[in-house]
């Protein structure tokens, strides 16, 4: 069943992709020329332009610095493969596969799917970026960024630029998949596709504004760290964006991985409870 989902790729998702291709795209371009980034080139010699595509990168990674990347992957959570559950279970297709598959096994294959789709997804989007800045700028050159001794998220993981760039994209892809996954258990519970299309980026928004909204200002009525703590377990870029727009300036003991592995395993305790219910809420639908 897994297979057969995977090898027969509908064509409204192999045109979202090609979309999110050419968005992503153009928004890289854009940001190259409207933020001087092309003008800066021009007046720095060959040898001083290394910092820039990694700069740029990260620029467009932080819902601080770029929104349109952040907004197209809570989009995404719920579209690239979690609404077809949906759709499948309102036209009662999907009591069909469960008559073929035991309805626990249906539903752990149905979130492996959708494991699968976001995670290609997030690494198709993340190649269009580097591959963007190829065009535009040159290749990543961390040979020459290794000899910079400053502190910055570009080296926030680890004191190689190179490690650090590759730990990113890592945890963010695991990151973007487990909220991707969190949307779709939600799906038993929504049932409005058009409502549920839009639930990725409503709550996306959501998990990221409300912690900073109501954890800051009791933190900074009450100056207590405990609320800071509270905020970054919900505050979703922690999980998608590590490292690059931490929570009220706060990071859990001082640490980037501490502040990421905490969320992470929240959302992950969060996953579970919510795929326990889902599946107990569809034995007493069947």
């Amino acid at each position: 069943m897994i297979y057969s989902y995977l090898k027969n790729l509908q064509k409204n998702k192999v045109i979202f992709i090609i979309f999110s291709v050419i968005f992503i795209a153009l928004s890289v371009i854009h940001i190259f020329y409207s933020e001087g980034y092309a003008d800066l080139i021009k007046s720095l010699d060959p040898s001083e332009i290394h910092f820039i595509p990694i700069s740029i990168y990260y620029y467009v990674q932080s819902s601080m610095t770029s929104i349109q990347l952040t907004l197209l992957l809570f989009i995404a959570s719920s579209n690239i493969f979690a609404v077809d559950k949906l759709i499948d279970k309102q036209s009662h297709f999907s009591i069909l596969t469960k008559l073929r598959v035991n309805p626990n096994k249906y539903y752990k294959n149905m979130l492996l799917i959708n494991s699968v789709y976001s995670f290609v997804y997030y690494l198709i989007i993340q190649i269009t970026i580097i591959f963007t800045l190829f065009i535009l700028i040159g290749t990543f050159d961390f040979s020459q960024l290794e000899q910079n001794d400053i502190q910055t998220y570009y080296n926030l993981f680890s004191n190689s630029y190179q490690n650090s760039f590759f730990i990113y994209l890592i945890f963010s892809s695991l990151g973007f998949v487990i909220y991707s996954d969190f949307i779709y258990s939600l799906s038993t519970w929504i049932k409005n596709i058009y409502v549920y299309r839009g639930s990725g980026l409503i709550i996306g928004i959501l998990l990221t504004a409300l912690p900073a909204i109501i954890c800051g200002s009791i933190f900074n009525l009450t100056n207590s760290d405990l609320f800071l703590y509270i905020g970054s377990l919900f505050f979703l870029p922690n999980l998608i964006n590590p490292g690059l727009q931490p929570f009220v300036n706060h990071t859990i003991f001082q640490s980037p991985y501490l502040t990421y592995l905490t969320t992470l395993l929240f959302y992950c305790i969060m996953l579970l409870i919510l795929s326990l219910l889902s599946k107990r809420k569809e034995r007493n639908y069947e």
